[in-house]
């Protein structure tokens, strides 16, 4: 087991990530189940919010991996692992530095094996591809299948050739024949490094390896040109996203010296490609990690290993996974993972997930996260949603009416007394407890207070006020 100085177990499901009020606290346990944060430009959420939760998580010795998606988002994080005396657990990931870490090798050694990292190639192919339309998904599923069988082949080859990498496997994709006659002859096998691969296993009679040469040996030459072009440019366009010198020489560079298995042992990984500078590939390579960090999680014994992870995600819609998430986060308080993530709008993140407005897709992975934060958001369609999951209440509407039938009394008129007709009603309605335009008004951080109010709704929770939210301030941390 892992103690801290003060000797409380770092697993304790009660350990404190966030101080919300001085009765009220979101804790380790209801980290497990995943917390979202909403705000616009300037709102204060990684200030005011996520900062506190990260430094909290980080001095009670929790793994973290830290996707960095802004250029000055690593130094933050190392400033926070510093300030928590724990620098010597972090392990800054960059762009041609001395870490390491080769994707494809990594997956292939993980329980699993050869599926584990056709389905990491499967899942960036499909971030790669989102907006293309359904077409892409047969696409998609066919270069899941290509990737498979090359994956097994190289795999069988490791004592010959070394570990599979990411390299290795691109000159065995552009080997390959384009059709039968090429196949057959003899001045394409003596160049073809696909062909040698499979020259080396001729005799195999292993059923995976049989049906990976049919595949690439008979399949693949007697596609319709057409389809086999369209796998193809699928396929170098997920490998060719990491091939960019910078990139490659970190994640495909055929060797390993930071590997995700350090975050259960309690290593900070901080992977600084922001998108700005990188563009796709730095978005490839946080959701790469992100991927192999998570199925490293999701098969460890946590009996042997139950040291908390944290997953830090702002700018969430970059590294959004809606199939593997969903996996994750329906075993992460068993798995002691904590996914923490942040971005804008609901809008952002539904153009991010491929759809040109809010659906089911993009519900299904909010759903993922039992707690929400929500702090200031100019976005409609944002704060609809956030006012609809909080729910509705009954209030009393009270009406009144009046009117005059006569239209001359001279009584009246002389004493100054009218005859009138009065009614008074009653109703209850279904009312938005939070309403949609209470969400633009939340105080912003910055100065003069550095302080940024924000929504906290928890799922199934009722907080102090007796109410299923609660409206919270907090300071911002710089």
């Amino acid at each position: 087991m892992f103690y801290r100085k003060q000797h409380a177990r770092q697993d304790e499901p009660d350990n404190v990530l966030l101080r919300l009020s001085p009765h009220d606290v979101l804790t380790l346990d209801q980290g497990y189940q995943g917390i979202m944060c909403f705000g616009g430009t300037g709102a204060g959420k990684t200030t005011g919010v996520l900062h506190p939760i990260q430094e909290n998580a980080c001095r009670l010795g929790t793994g973290m991996l830290w996707l960095c998606a802004k250029a000055e988002e690593a130094d933050r994080a190392v400033a926070i692992a510093e300030k928590c005396g724990r620098e010597k657990d972090v392990r800054l990931i960059v762009p041609n530095g001395e870490l390491k870490c080769d994707l494809l090798q990594v997956a292939c050694a993980m329980p699993g094996g050869v599926e584990n990292a056709a389905q990491l190639l499967e899942t960036l192919s499909e971030v790669g591809s989102r907006k293309q339309g359904k077409d892409e998904v047969f696409f998609r599923q066919s270069s899941y299948r290509a990737f498979g069988a090359i994956i097994v082949i190289l795999e069988h080859l490791k004592e010959t050739l070394g570990a599979t990498t990411m390299r290795k496997l691109e000159a065995f994709l552009v080997s390959l024949p384009v059709s039968v006659q090429q196949r057959d002859s003899a001045a394409w096998r003596d160049s073809s490094f696909a062909w040698k691969c499979c020259y080396l296993l001729n005799d195999t009679k292993d059923l995976d390896l049989q049906r990976s040469f049919a595949f690439c040996m008979d399949e693949w030459p007697q596609m319709a040109t057409d389809t086999r072009t369209s796998i193809l440019a699928t396929m170098q366009g997920t490998l060719g996203r990491f091939m960019r010198k910078e990139v490659a020489s970190v994640i495909a560079a055929g060797e390993t010296n930071v590997h995700p298995r350090g975050l259960q042992d309690g290593e900070i990984h901080i992977w600084n490609f922001p998108q700005l500078q990188y563009q796709e590939a730095g978005q490839f390579v946080g959701v790469a990690a992100k991927a192999l960090a998570l199925r490293q999680l999701l098969a460890r014994d946590v009996r042997q290993s139950p040291r908390p992870v944290m997953i830090v995600q702002d700018e969430a819609q970059l590294f959004a996974t809606p199939k593997l998430d969903s996996m994750a986060q329906t075993v992460a308080r068993s798995q002691r993972i904590i996914i923490l993530s942040a971005t804008q709008n609901i809008q952002i993140l539904a153009s991010a997930l491929g759809a040109d407005r809010v659906n089911a897709e993009t519900g299904g992975w909010l759903a993922n996260f039992q707690t929400l934060i929500l702090c200031q958001n100019a976005c409609p369609e944002t704060a609809k949603w956030a006012s609809e999951l909080i729910g509705q209440h009954k209030e009393l509407f009270i009406s009144f009416s009046g009117n005059s039938n006569q239209q001359f009394d001279a009584v009246g008129d002389v004493l100054g007394i009218a005859e009138t007709h009065a009614g008074c009603s009653l109703s209850q309605q279904m009312r938005p407890i939070v309403p949609p335009e209470v969400v633009p008004r939340l105080r912003q951080g910055g100065a003069p207070a550095f302080t940024v109010e924000a929504i906290v709704y928890s799922g199934g929770r009722t907080f102090s006020t007796g109410r299923a939210f609660l409206r919270c301030l907090f300071t911002q941390r710089f």
